[in-house]
């Protein structure tokens, strides 16, 4: 990832809606314009009103690389992954790019308040994973770069990983506040005060950008943020001044966010176990005889890579070997 902060503040700032819109989505997969893999399987930037996910691949007898890429409320994701199979002019290389915007209403019980200090409170879950043989002239890096916009305020997070086990923390703009920020991610995250409007729309954005890129011999890249970027759940999404409250819509209420990608609460009733439990048999039996997805799948056989793992160059031979016949 090599955009400058300002460039990726700036895209972030285009993306946000006007004042009284309903959210948007947006979504965006893609590799390299230059030196890339070919046979390409590229949709377009995909956005609209309600959430989205997209994805992509390329995959030749010299490497393969793929993406994806979702948005939803308050919660978004990103992968990309790049296996270079030998040849040290080629470069596999995929990025992707998620962004959610909203409008949040900040309130109060007293009604001559008329602004508040606040910060917001973020999760970033994931993995960065990067190898290669050196000795064969080969070499590979992932990246992640995560910003929240909140009113007047834009906050980054940026990570790096190369093949050599050089791993950067290039920007960290909100504090660590629990977990782990290092190539196996699970930060919770809290960013700096911001200052709002009550009884008015702040312009809320989360945005997730994932790069993976290996050149030359064995060398093979992984960012796997593929549900990552959100809000918490269980606890407050942000850090208000007492008898001050923050909604939107249904996904966040009197400052709890409401996770559409989150397991149902609840614990059934006695009476109901016994249909639970048979359909979850059912469901188990369906899953098992469920064929892998288009991008998880190695043509020619019935077996795919598990999900949320990296292609190793072995099976990326064998997708390369079944598709092109080399």
């Amino acid at each position: 990832m090599h955009r400058t902060l300002t460039l990726m503040i700036a895209t972030v700032l285009v993306l946000a809606p006007m004042a009284g819109r309903a959210a948007t989505f947006t979504a965006t997969v893609g590799p390299s314009s230059t030196g890339g893999i070919g046979n390409c399987v590229i949709p377009g930037l995909v956005s609209g009103s309600s959430p989205v996910s997209t994805s992509g691949i390329c995959a030749d007898i010299r490497g393969l690389s793929s993406g994806r890429a979702s948005s939803s409320f308050g919660h978004i994701g990103a992968r990309s992954e790049g296996v270079a199979l030998g040849n040290s002019s080629i470069v596999a290389q995929f990025g992707a790019t998620s962004v959610f915007t909203d409008q949040l209403m900040f309130t109060s019980a007293d009604p001559t308040a008329t602004v508040a200090d606040v910060s917001v409170n973020l999760v970033l879950d994931g993995i960065l994973n990067a190898a290669a043989d050196a000795s064969q002239g080969g070499s590979a890096g992932s990246s992640v770069g995560a910003i929240v916009s909140l009113g007047s305020g834009s906050f980054l997070l940026q990570y790096a990983l190369n093949s050599s086990g050089l791993f950067t923390v290039v920007h960290q703009d909100l504090g660590l506040t629990g977990g782990v920020a290092a190539p196996k991610f699970n930060g919770a995250f809290v960013s700096p005060m911001v200052r709002v409007a009550l009884g008015s729309p702040t312009t809320f954005v989360l945005y997730l950008e994932t790069g993976a890129a290996g050149t030359g011999s064995h060398a093979s890249a992984l960012s796997d943020f593929s549900g990552s970027f959100k809000l918490p759940s269980g606890s407050d999404a942000f850090n208000l001044p007492g008898g001050v409250t923050v909604n939107a819509g249904d996904w966040l209420v009197n400052n709890r966010f409401i996770d559409p990608l989150g397991a149902p609460v609840g614990v059934p009733e006695p009476a109901g176990w016994a249909l639970m439990i048979a359909g979850v048999s059912l469901a188990g039996a369906a899953l098992r005889r469920r064929a892998p997805r288009g991008d998880d799948l190695i043509p020619g056989t019935k077996k795919g890579r598990p999900r949320g793992r990296p292609w190793s160059v072995a099976v990326a031979r064998r997708y390369s070997a079944a598709t092109f016949g080399a």
